[in-house]
């Protein structure tokens, strides 16, 4: 639809219309500018404005009639309007003016929503069907979002009414757009049949809404998106209310009526639908429905003919109104005719021609004689104006399913035809109206309607339709794709053209081409694109759908399809992450037939990096739920119950594997305070003092039989109990008799007791005034006598042991303010905000319960505050939910034995027991920052129930040291408890994981928190947070001392510590001052910040200042000997023997020299100034990391928001920009290889670790395939082997750049790096990364972040720690080791030659 603007800037004076009375103008809006000309509304125009009483509608109404107006040609109508307004309302005019000139956002808002629109447009040749259109937006208006309301508008009506054409003139309207938030989703349901498709149009909702919605919450806790409609459904609705409020959602095509439950969602919808069973699926008070008159009446048939031959309609032939009678007024007919006639009449010239008529005649003739259906009759004689080769490709069409979206390239080589050819094509099609052509993402996909598409199926393709499935499955050329792919990524054979990853499994088995499907669906590249273009719940799907045809060449197709789905719902949510993640990566670090398959598939591929790692695929699964969760309650191992912030309690299948829909209970007065079920009762009890009851009877357990339920079924409550009006229940409890009735006992804020009893429902018993005020929690007591008593907390801070029998107070007891309190046998563990304290009891002569002792059995971290808390049925421990994250406590032992912090501020926590020798427990949570997800988390055991986990416990300070050079590699850190641990790299039953070393004795925990940690010959250094630096000889402390020795004590959080073993010297700062001490004895102090420290040839230590002063200090001479100052913020520094690079907070990254005069003293001054000096910020925010290479000539700067910039130190220009981190590169370290021909490794960290090789993005190709020098002499030879060491973690990166000093083993300790070309870095001369990014050799995705890399001397093996406690050990890996094969190709655009030669 064309916008008239006049009309678009009216409605932008909504605001000052509203103060404009019809009755005021009523004579001038009657009045004719001219004789022949009509007013700008009729008297029965008028007396409908008037007659509407909402002001809103009414306004809209005006509007509409401009519309219809417009539409009729008066084109002067707005115009008239203000003219008409100019007496009474001349500043309404007046404004008008003003908006003309300075077009406003809400303009510029609506052209990008019209450009972008995922809603199909209807063609120019239409007629205005005003009253039906006005229906549809009046109450369009009056939609209202959630649960509240109506929020439903059916259009109905039946086929041939024009429902499309309507609906889209009447949402495509500014005033609608406008009040729907610029937001209008639309999805088409003709073929939602099944879960998968039903899946495929959840998804492609959700890729609407992510173009027009960016969450830009910058956290690493990925959601795990499942294959389950109920779980994508919640995630949906969930977005509509937080950001899609005023948003309309638009269904088309809805025939079944199951369809309107399972796109419930909350928000406003439009249903287009010609079946009365759809509509009457929604409660009356919930709907509008408008019904729409059975097609064109005669005058709108002739003024669309009229329209399509250019005459008026009182000038057309009898004919007209023959072949309407005919077509009964159905619109896609009429509107077929009428474009036939304007083919003509365009022909023609003149449209009352003699052939024109007789066109007619014998149009009129042929429909008189045709026995079928009128539409097919009209498709057939369209049909027979195209040439054969036209027809054929018509009908080839049939294999497309209608209101499918193709894409412009698939109806391309499908039809084996050029892009202009093909376009020619289309364009006769969409002209002919047996196609239509719609643009999603300013991308244009043609779409068969269902009309054409029902006559497609009537009729005789001419081939057999597995030949047309075959036909499009060969233009793929999937065999000859796989037998001549040279690199895993499939992009360049199948790229996304928005159908292949869809709809190929289709195509593959309607072919019969099953052969294919091994190939193609066990193929980790391919699933990689797949689960990358149409998300894990299409990918799924197509596994389970055709699992007999995929996997019939496994050992075990059923387990592998499971261990395959359960692998991509881990992985999924890494590739999510990042762009970069590669699948057949992830898949290496598995065990048992995945990693095998994936072994086999990266042997094809030497070229490429590859990493052993360990598994993190399988942490925890997230899932989600339909609104923000607060309580949680496992119902088993397989379901739970989840109260939500709508006031609901939702019944979540936790299971991956059965799309089992969520029972929803509803009736809460207001949110949920607590929740307990019995026998098959639900209990709830919300803020407003009711409790709700609900029959858990007859909701199937098993899962097989829940997924074939209706999505969000709701459950009504059975009963609501309440108290007095003005003393409401604060607090329940319930007790199984055993004998099916169970006793429930409420008390109010004023003390009385109720007692009531039942089985589905409950009766009020008795009611007794207790002298027990304020009570916040009760709780039965159980086995702690044989009387039956009740244990009441109060926020007086007084507990009570209540006699049921006696109906008085055994025992008093004062008892702190508790979060939760637990029963174990003969006491109670109270978990308290900071603590948690134990209560035994025993029984005084009287058989009464008394208190025997109080014991505080754990002390909460200072920085932590207990926030919930649930407990094992063994009693062995007690799941805490923290402020700052989850903690597993050990009853028996007292102590914390697990620590998580991937979700902070927990809400609510509860944990079950599992029949499993390897995981005996399962626990969930819900927390603040999590959004609309809960948590759950699977906990191993030993055989002697001890809980295991391979995500370390750290404390808050990731600090560790690691010798990658010797086997086995051990890991040197200390845990969250600030104990010395070390682990130890091994392999138990192929699976790689690091595990605890016990040591002779247990190490006493430190002082304080540690800081840093430094290792040289003579021990290690660790300083604290309270300020003491401590040596420590041996990691294992030995028997006789186990204290390590205090070297200093700074009396401030230690932030720097540096140890050079040439010249024993220790540094040691704080934000405020430094210690420098060589040899044992403190030889300088320094007030100020020093950021960072270097040594210059074993005699002069370089400091930096947080302002970026320089300072040299002589080790010998033990002096300062020179200052260069600055007034700069430090951000990072690189360094080795030629320059020291210095990046400011101002985006300046300064090269200093250094020259060592005649007098010994050390002398600095500016080289170059990089980046930017005129202090404008950049686009990637402040500098967070940088490294010099080896030799120095290249130089890396890391970003805060993920770039890497790549500068030429000698030429003093960028050379490149590399994107794949999202967020801060915290360290950047170069290949430390010496010889000139070796190829430039950069390898950077943050939330994931990135390996680039420079050689493809510097200009400095190679000559040819058989020489390795380089075009180019500016790389200078490096030093030589007798020259001072430069360490890859310290000397080429900033302080977040790696460890503060030299490992064991490591080339600062044992001198520089002395091997050969051929041992170390020929292992990486030939790699290469995919070919849309070379330079990237691989990309592994972090659980967490970390800020350093630990790099072995042969530059193969790394290791690190996120701030989530995950271990990181990658290996690089050859598939051949005994047949390395090494590819070159010829040079260009700079990239490293590509031939072929054997090592």
């Amino acid at each position: 639809m064309v916008i008239n603007e006049p009309l678009l800037l009216l409605q932008l004076l909504r605001d000052e219309l509203r103060d404009l009375d019809i009755e005021d103008i009523k004579e001038k809006l009657l009045r004719k500018e001219t004789p022949d000309s009509p007013p700008v509304f009729s008297s029965a125009e008028l007396d409908e404005i008037l007659e509407e009483p909402n002001e809103e509608l009414r306004l809209l109404l005006i509007f509409t009639l401009f519309e219809q107006k417009l539409h009729n040609g008066q084109a002067r109508i707005v115009q008239q309007f203000l003219g008409a307004l100019q007496t009474d309302y001349s500043w309404i005019a007046e404004r008008y003016a003003e908006v003309d000139k300075d077009k406003s956002r809400p303009m510029v808002r609506y052209e990008s929503y019209r450009n972008n629109t995922t809603v199909p447009i209807i063609d120019k040749l239409n007629v205005y069907r005003r009253e039906q259109i006005w229906n549809i937006r009046k109450h369009l208006k009056q939609l209202r979002h959630g649960i509240n309301g109506q929020r439903y508008l059916f259009v109905y009506g039946g086929f041939g009414t024009g429902k499309w054409t309507l609906v889209s003139q009447a949402c495509d309207f500014f005033s609608i757009v406008q009040h729907m938030g610029f937001h209008i989703f639309y999805l088409s349901l003709a073929n939602c049949t099944s879960d998968v498709q039903i899946l495929e149009q959840l998804e492609n909702l959700s890729l609407q809404i992510e173009s027009d919605f960016k969450n830009e919450d910058i956290t690493y806790n990925g959601r795990y998106p499942t294959n389950e409609i109920y779980l994508r459904k919640k995630r949906l609705i969930q977005v509509f209310e937080n950001s899609f409020k005023h948003s309309l959602l638009i269904l088309s095509h809805v025939r079944d009526p199951t369809l309107i439950e399972k796109f419930d969602l909350k928000c406003k919808t439009l249903v287009v639908t010609s079946s009365t069973e759809v509509i009457n699926k929604v409660n009356e008070n919930e709907r509008f429905v408008v019904r729409l008159k059975p097609g064109f009446t005669e005058d709108e048939s002739m003024e669309l003919f009229g329209k399509a031959l250019l005459l008026k309609s009182g000038c057309l032939p009898p004919e007209a109104h023959q072949i309407y009678q005919m077509c009964k007024g159905n619109p896609f007919v009429v509107k077929l005719i009428a474009r036939k006639m304007s083919e003509y009449a365009n022909l023609y010239n003149t449209p009352s021609n003699a052939h024109v008529i007789r066109v007619w005649q014998k149009l009129a003739i042929d429909l008189s004689k045709h026995s079928i259906t009128i539409e097919n009759s009209t498709i057939r004689s369209i049909l027979d104006q195209l040439s054969d080769s036209e027809q054929k490709a018509f009908r080839s069409l049939v294999i497309f399913r209608d209101n499918v979206k193709i894409p412009h390239s698939v109806l391309q080589r499908y039809w084996y035809l050029t892009a202009e050819e093909t376009e020619s094509l289309t364009s006769k099609l969409i002209n002919k109206g047996l196609l239509d052509k719609r643009v999603s993402n300013q991308q244009d996909f043609f779409v068969l309607h269902y009309v054409c598409y029902s006559f497609l199926l009537k009729e005789k393709p001419g081939e057999t339709y597995a030949n047309l499935h075959r036909r499009l499955v060969e233009s793929y050329s999937i065999s000859d794709a796989f037998r001549n792919r040279t690199e895993l990524d499939l992009l360049n054979f199948f790229p996304n053209d928005h159908y292949f990853h869809f709809y190929i499994a289709i195509h593959l088995e309607q072919s019969r081409s099953y052969d294919l499907f091994p190939d193609l669906f066990t193929d980790f590249g391919f699933l990689e694109q797949k689960v990358r273009y149409t998300g894990l719940p299409n990918t799924v799907g197509d596994l389970r759908l055709f699992q007999e045809r995929i996997f019939t060449r496994m050992r075990d197709p059923e387990f592998y399809a499971e261990l395959l789905t359960e692998f991509l719902m881990g992985a999924e949510v890494l590739l999510s992450k990042s762009a970069d993640t590669c699948l057949l990566q992830l898949a290496l670090n598995c065990t048992g037939m995945i990693a095998e398959e994936a072994k086999i598939q990266a042997s094809q591929y030497n070229n490429r990096v590859w990493f052993c790692d360990i598994d993190h695929t399988h942490q925890h699964q997230l899932v989600q739920v339909r609104s923000a969760p607060h309580k949680v309650r496992f119902q088993d191992t397989s379901s739970a119950l989840v109260s939500l912030d709508n006031n609901q309690i939702s019944l979540v299948d936790l299971s991956p594997w059965y799309s089992a829909p969520a029972t929803i209970f509803d009736g809460n007065q207001g949110r949920v305070r607590d929740m307990q079920m019995i026998n098959n009762v639900l209990i709830a009890l919300d803020d407003k003092g009711t409790l709700t009851i609900w029959s858990m009877k007859n909701i199937p357990q098993d899962r097989n039989a829940r997924q074939h339920e209706s999505d969000g079924n709701i459950r009504k409550k059975a009963q609501s109990l309440r108290s007095h009006e003005k003393d409401p229940f604060v607090s329940f409890c319930n007790v199984d008799k055993g004998n099916a009735q169970s006793d429930l006992f409420a008390i109010t804020r004023d003390g009385v007791l109720y007692f009531y009893n039942g089985l589905s429902t409950f009766t009020l018993i008795n009611r007794h005034l207790t002298s027990i005020k304020n009570t916040y929690m009760i709780k039965p007591l159980m086995g702690a006598s044989s009387i039956p008593k009740l244990l009441f907390l109060t926020e007086d801070n007084l507990g009570c042991i209540f006699n049921l029998t006696s109906t008085s107070i055994e025992c008093r007891f004062e008892e702190p303010q508790v979060v939760n309190i637990h029963n174990v046998r003969n006491g109670l563990v109270s978990v308290c905000p900071n603590q948690i304290r134990l209560r035994t009891f025993c029984l005084n002569n009287r058989n009464q319960l008394k208190t025997e002792k109080l014991e505080i059995i754990y002390e909460t971290p200072t920085h932590h505050q207990n926030t919930c808390s649930a407990i094992s049925d063994d009693y062995q421990y007690i799941v805490l939910g923290t402020t700052q994250g989850i903690s597993i406590f050990s009853i028996r032992d007292h102590v914390e034995v697990l620590r998580t912090n991937i979700s902070h501020n927990i809400l609510d926590v509860d944990i079950y027991s599992l029949d499993d020798d390897r995981y005996r427990y399962i626990l969930i949570s819900s927390s603040e920052e999590s959004g609309n997800v809960i948590n759950m988390y699977s906990l191993m055991v030993t055989a002697n129930n001890q809980l295991v986990s391979n995500q370390y416990q750290l404390q808050g300070n990731t600090n560790f040291l690691v010798d990658l050079d010797n086997e086995p590699v051990r890991v040197k850190t200390v845990d969250r408890k600030r104990v010395i641990q070390e682990l130890q790299f091994s392999t138990v039953q192929g699976r790689d994981d690091f595990n605890k070393l016990s040591p002779t004795i247990e190490n006493s925990p430190l002082a304080s928190e540690v800081q840093q940690l430094v290792q040289c010959r003579s021990g290690f250094y660790i300083g604290l947070e309270d300020g003491d630096v401590l040596r420590l000889p041996d990691w294992c402390i030995p028997k006789s001392d186990p204290r390590p020795e205090t070297l200093l004590r700074l009396g401030e959080p230690v932030s720097l510590l540096k140890y050079y073993d040439d010249v024993q010297l220790l540094v040691a700062a704080t934000v405020s001052r430094c210690v420098i001490v060589i040899e044992g004895i403190t030889e300088h102090q320094i007030g100020g910040e020093i950021c960072e420290c270097y040594m210059y040839s074993e005699h002069y230590l370089v400091l930096i200042y947080e302002n970026c002063t320089v300072e040299i200090f002589n080790v010998q001479s033990k002096d300062v000997e020179t200052t260069f100052v600055q007034r700069q913020t430090f951000c990072a520094s690189a360094f080795n023997e030629q320059c020291l690079i210095i990046c400011t907070s101002e985006g300046i990254i300064e090269q200093l020299g250094f020259n060592l005069g005649e007098d010994d003293r050390l002398a600095i001054q500016i080289l170059h100034i990089f980046g930017r000096t005129d202090n404008t910020p950049s686009k990637w925010g402040r500098i967070s990391s940088c490294a010099l290479s080896a030799q120095g000539e290249l130089l890396s700067i890391g970003y805060k928001r993920g770039a890497i910039e790549v500068y030429n130190t000698e030429e003093r220009k960028l050379i490149a920009t590399l994107e794949s981190h999202k967020y801060e590169v915290a360290s950047l370290y170069f290949s430390p290889w010496q010889d000139p021909n070796s190829p430039h490794i950069l390898v950077s960290i943050g939330e994931q670790i990135v390996f680039w090789n420079l050689d493809y993005v510097i200009n400095n190709p190679r000559l040819d395939s058989n020489d390795f020098k380089r075009r180019s002499n500016r790389y200078k030879s490096r030093p030589s082997i007798t020259s001072p060491a430069m360490d890859i973690r310290s000397s080429f990166g900033s302080r977040s750049s790696g460890l503060s000093s030299p490992l064991a083993g490591s080339p600062a300790r044992n001198g520089s790096f002395t091997f050969d070309i051929d041992e170390a870095s020929l292992q990486w001369l030939s790699k290469v990364g995919p070919s849309s990014k070379s330079q990237l050799l691989s990309c592994i995705k972090l659980i967490g972040s970390a800020k350093k890399l630990m790099i072995n001397r042969d530059f193969n093996k790394f290791f690190t720690i996120d701030d989530e406690g995950y271990l990181y050990y990658l290996r690089l890996y050859q598939p051949d080791r005994n047949r390395l094969t090494i590819s070159f190709e010829s040079p260009i655009r700079g990239r490293p030659a590509n031939g072929s030669f054997l090592i």
